[in-house]
Formats: structure tokens, sequence, C-alpha cells
């Protein structure tokens, strides 16, 4: 038996609406921070995998990985529960 948490990362267990919505908030991000959340919180990257791969600093990733994450929660926020 799958746990929540297991069911929560699972894209195929969320809601279709949910996760267009997500795509379309991801699509909305600059491009640093779009590439930097969707390697580390998408593909499961750590931020220093992340930063051999982009050849960017460390502390680069890490920034752009905080604010992309940030500008999502605002933007799905905003949004409101459809």
């Amino acid at each position: 038996m799958r746990s929540k948490l297991q069911a929560e990362r699972d894209p195929q267990t969320v809601d279709a609406g949910l996760r267009h919505d997500l795509m379309h908030a991801l699509s909305l991000l600059p491009l640093n921070e779009r590439t930097a959340v969707v390697l580390c919180c998408q593909n499961g990257l750590s931020h220093d995998e992340a930063a051999r791969v982009l050849e960017i600093p460390l502390g680069t990733v890490k920034t752009n990985v905080l604010r992309g994450r940030e500008k999502l929660k605002r933007t799905l926020a905003a949004w409101g529960p459809n």
C-alpha cells in the first residue's frame, strides 16, 4: 500500500485541473527559475546536482528554486479553488 506522501508526489494521482494549473503557473516563471524548480522539485535533483547540470553556482540554484516556488505559491493561491 502506498503512503499518502507517495500518492501526493505521483503526478498520476493529482487532480487533472490542479495539474493543468500547476503547469500553467510553471510556464509563467522566468526560464531560470522554472528550470531550477523543475530539476529540483519535479525531477528530484539535489541543488548541487542541478548546479552542475546547469553550470551555475549552487547559491544561484537555491535562489532560483526559492523564488520560483514562492511565485508558484502566490500564483496558485491567487487563482483560488476552481
